[in-house]
């Protein structure tokens, strides 16, 4: 982990929830550590305790240099054409390919200790780009190629798995559901959400300032407010909705 203890009550609520260790800023050092660590150094330092653990584990790992401000980065300028755009989005653009970098060396190192042959590895981003630190000129810089609205990534790695693309409407209550199936678990009483991995197009429900729903046409994601439209093809648990 890379979040400070306090943050949501994690030290007490993650045991509530099962984990047997919790490691924040504090198990760092260098780099790897604080709001302003670089995903590299971080993910070295973190592959050094998953190879202390005993197997099986599940581990929850979070990074920080994607979540900004953009302005943590070492990579040289030229690697790129930035005749025509502003720093604030250069910042954002080498900060990204910098992430991309440590993700493949973090992948590299799994490979290199074993871990991939057994595991399933989930990769997603908890939300949409903020810009809430920059001006609005910065941000509707950054907002050209990575819109406020955009969809949220996930990669599912697991050696059963044949690389492919999947346009599919999903949310992160479908991510649980989803590891479970690619385990063999049965999913518990009382979960929302569904397997990515079923058949179908998939959809979403939301309830951002009014509830609507998403549903995919092609590859195109496309927004319906009229949520009544869609209520009887959501399938909610019968344990949440006759307790």
């Amino acid at each position: 982990m890379q979040i400070v203890e306090i943050f949501f009550n994690r030290t007490q609520s993650y045991v509530l929830m099962g984990f047997d260790a919790f490691f924040d800023e504090k198990a760092f050092h260098g780099e790897a550590a604080g709001w302003s660590s670089k995903d590299k150094a971080f993910f070295e330092q973190t592959t050094k305790m998953l190879r202390s653990l005993a197997q099986p584990f599940f581990a929850y790992i979070i990074t920080m240099q994607s979540h900004g401000p953009f302005h943590n980065h070492s990579i040289n300028p030229d690697t790129f054409d930035f005749s025509e755009s502003d720093k604030n989005l250069q910042h954002y653009i080498l900060t990204m390919h910098e992430v991309d970098q440590a993700l493949s060396v973090f992948i590299t190192q799994l490979e290199k200790y074993d871990f991939l042959k057994n595991t399933v590895l989930i990769i997603y981003g908890d939300a949409a780009p903020t810009h809430l630190n920059y001006p609005s000129s910065a941000r509707d810089s950054i907002d050209r190629i990575s819109p406020r609205d955009s969809r949220i990534p996930l990669f599912i790695i697991d050696s059963d798995i044949s690389p492919s693309i999947k346009y599919k409407v999903g949310s992160h209550m479908d991510i649980g559901p989803t590891i479970l199936n690619l385990l063999g678990i049965e999913e518990p009483g009382g979960w929302l959400g569904s397997s990515l991995l079923q058949p179908g197009i998939g959809k979403a429900v939301l309830n951002y300032g009014k509830p609507h729903v998403l549903m995919n046409q092609g590859n195109t994601v496309t927004q319906d407010h009229n949520y009544d439209n869609y209520t009887k093809f959501i399938d909610y648990s019968s344990s949440i909705l006759d307790p």
